[in-house]
């Protein structure tokens, strides 16, 4: 509870995998709306079948360890501690740059980098206003799950520099060589100013719903 896993956790979990999911697939929709990519094959529902789902199924559970283990460092454990010393501005912000720095190292330096280690920057205060705004961390670390599992099982597409060699759920997106700065070139979907620009709305919402109250903490523990 001390780390934000408290009450209503599988209704808190559930509604952060919608939010993530829904997140998700207005980057990739903006995206290819934008004509960043096609549609290369239907992916897993093309040759439907147990073996070919079983790894999908895998990727999705090392996901969720993978989201939760990043959310109980960043905004479980640093945020809290930061901010209990000095306010939490500090928290955010010592959490969201510790968060973009640990993706620093995925793609050589260029400019997809640099933009998406920005936009990781955006994603690390959504994720810290999300947790203060819910008071819990059940709803970030499933949120997280969903837009990795998403983008990378769902769509085939890069997550922070990496491609998973899996056939995609969803549908196998390709690029179509737009300009970078539109499909993020080898940084993927996060390195997308299409990507840049869901996330603000997010976190516009979320400072409009009231995140940044003063009174505003993290965990609710009742």
């Amino acid at each position: 509870a001390a780390l934000g896993f408290n009450r209503d956790g599988l209704k808190r979990y559930l509604r952060g995998l919608g939010i993530g999911f829904g997140f998700a697939a207005a980057a990739i929709g903006g995206i290819w709306l934008a004509g960043g990519y096609t549609i290369e094959s239907l992916g897993a529902w093309g040759k439907p079948g147990l073996m070919t789902f079983v790894p999908i199924a895998a990727i999705f559970a090392g996901f969720m360890v993978q989201g939760a283990t990043e959310e109980i460092a960043m905004r479980g454990y640093l945020m809290q501690v930061v901010a209990s010393r000095h306010g939490i501005y500090w928290g955010i912000g010592v959490s969201m740059l510790v968060f973009s720095l640990l993706h620093a190292a995925n793609i050589p330096p260029s400019k997809e980098l640099f933009l998406g280690l920005t936009n990781i920057v955006l994603v690390g205060i959504f994720f810290s206003l999300y947790a203060i705004q819910e008071r819990s961390l059940w709803g970030v670390c499933a949120w997280h799950s969903a837009w990795n599992f998403l983008l990378g099982a769902g769509f085939g597409v890069e997550v922070s520099g990496q491609t998973l060699d899996v056939l995609p759920l969803v549908t196998d997106l390709k690029s179509t060589g737009a300009v970078w700065w539109i499909t993020g070139g080898k940084f993927g979907p996060e390195g997308s100013l299409i990507t840049s620009v869901v996330l603000i709305a997010g976190i516009a919402y979320l400072v409009w719903k009231g995140a940044l109250r003063p009174q505003a903490t993290l965990p609710e523990h009742a």
